[in-house]
């Protein structure tokens, strides 16, 4: 009886677990939804790679929030191209192995128009770098942004 009270609580323990990181994971890709977003419509409307409103969302580890660039971006110029993405998807979240803070490596396919391209379009996968810090999401490495990317729905807003 003992034996099987404890499978009990080690099964419903693992259940919790699953059911904790499935939520997390939710409220990583909404984050990087809203993300997404807020930089296609600060893209659109100011053609510039960075913008105030898009550094309440980045993190590094000196300035802990609200920085001028996520912590971890490849060196490397700016280019100005301006790439109109006709939909994106999150393909995966996945924790990446830290120990003093949580931290998540976010798989998204960009699909992208391009006229010299066969189909005029191509796709582009991006790592976005997400760290949990004091119950809340921060950008630590975005390569995209580089790159001024609009949503194709916020062409003319």
């Amino acid at each position: 009886m003992k034996h099987k009270v404890h499978m009990i609580c080690i099964f419903l323990f693992i259940i919790a677990l699953l059911v904790f990181k499935e939520n997390n994971t939710d409220n990583i890709k909404a984050f990087i939804q809203n993300y997404i977003e807020t930089v296609s419509i600060e893209h659109e409307k100011h053609k510039t790679n960075v913008t105030d409103k898009m550094t309440a969302y980045f993190y590094d580890d000196e300035n802990k929030e609200n920085a001028d660039l996520p912590e971890f971006l490849l060196m490397g110029p700016f280019r100005n191209d301006i790439l109109i993405v006709k939909n994106y998807d999150i393909q995966k979240v996945r924790k990446l192995p830290c120990k003093d803070i949580d931290r998540y490596s976010v798989n998204v396919q960009f699909t992208i128009y391009d006229e010299s391209k066969e189909n005029g379009e191509y796709v582009r996968d991006v790592d976005y770098w997400v760290v949990l810090v004091n119950n809340k999401f921060y950008i630590y490495g975005d390569d995209f942004l580089k790159d001024i990317f609009i949503l194709e729905k916020d062409l003319d807003r």
